[in-house]
């Protein structure tokens, strides 16, 4: 399998729960202990737009980042601390993921105290989650671990609507585009799965010379029964430039993109990719949710024959989580 695309097959989240009176079906160990923090001002009045958590923001809250599925990108736990979302069982915990600039998705929800940790078992792809007692081991309260899928992400993708100015791909592609987007869509068909890839191929004159450039973008493939095939967040973009002669040479490749979108027309037609960090010319930020978002051009270099982005000047930054 092409390991360039990130993948995963289902999402859950898991609260392991043993009764004290009896034994435990397995052992489990304890990674390391969720430490949370209370949220900045700029990270709250991000999260008051994420429906999940939008409630329990307004009042006290404490937050933590923690990858839990290893694909080096952490996922956001909120904890309430106000009275009305806390009990003696503990208070709400929300468990969000990043699924791209400013979009959050629930994939679990629990009653919990801040004494919980990462375990090293995991289910479906994420790590477990746990209460810990007072002597910082797992908490034996109930049999069976609870398992909390709220949904597979996957199945709730944004559709976007190439711009009038941006033509649709034609029936016969060149044979290097139309190899890679074989070789892409393979991925989805080999779990018998659907590759839906009629809007994978846009058409704009990105370099100029009056013809049409193809741009392959990821994120433009669905895929129908394993909707979550291509993973999450960034996705590949490739960009072949025309040869005028019904060929087409890759001249961009290997760049994830959260997003990609074609402004104008013609020879002033420009291809923007949403990144992030570094790509704006930002620092990284220990916190995911902290990101710097925006939007980038690619542009072409005639000595070289190929893109690459475009000065970092020419960014355009994101609102944060609007």
């Amino acid at each position: 399998m092409n390991t360039r695309h990130r993948w995963f097959v289902g999402a859950a989240l898991c609260f392991v729960a043993v009764p004290v009176a009896a034994q435990a079906p397995q052992k489990y160990s304890v990674e390391r202990k969720v430490e949370f923090e209370p949220g900045t001002a700029q990270v709250t009045q991000g999260l008051r737009s994420v429906e999940p958590v939008r409630e329990i923001v307004s009042g006290g809250y404490m937050i933590a980042a923690q990858d839990l599925n290893d694909d080096k990108y952490p996922e956001i736990i909120v904890l309430a601390s106000s009275p009305e979302f806390c009990s003696g069982a503990g208070c709400t915990m929300v468990v969000l993921r990043n699924t791209g600039p400013a979009r959050f998705e629930e994939i679990g929800r629990h009653v919990a105290s801040p004494d919980i940790a990462v375990l090293r078992e995991t289910a479906n792809g994420y790590r477990l989650l746990a209460t810990l007692d007072d002597k910082g081991a797992v908490a034996l309260v109930d049999k069976t671990p609870l398992v909390h899928v709220q949904r597979d992400p996957g199945t709730q993708t944004a559709q976007t609507t190439a711009p009038a100015a941006v033509h649709a791909a034609p029936p016969k592609l060149p044979a290097t585009v139309a190899n890679d987007l074989k070789e892409i869509a393979d991925e989805c068909n080999s779990f018998g799965a659907k590759a839906m890839t009629d809007d994978a191929v846009r058409l704009a004159d990105l370099n100029g010379d009056g013809r049409d450039d193809y741009v392959l973008f990821v994120g433009w493939i669905g895929c129908q029964g394993a909707a979550s095939i291509y993973g999450d967040r960034e996705k590949e973009v490739r960009v072949y430039a025309s040869d005028g002669a019904g060929g087409a040479s890759k001249a961009f490749a290997g760049i994830g993109a959260f997003d990609a979108r074609i402004e104008g027309s013609g020879t002033t037609a420009k291809l923007w990719l949403t990144v992030t960090a570094t790509s704006c010319g930002k620092k990284q930020t220990a916190s995911f949710a902290e990101r710097s978002w925006c939007e980038r051009p690619i542009a072409w270099n005639a000595k070289t024959g190929k893109f690459d982005f475009a000065p970092v000047s020419s960014v355009r930054m994101l609102t944060d989580y609007e």
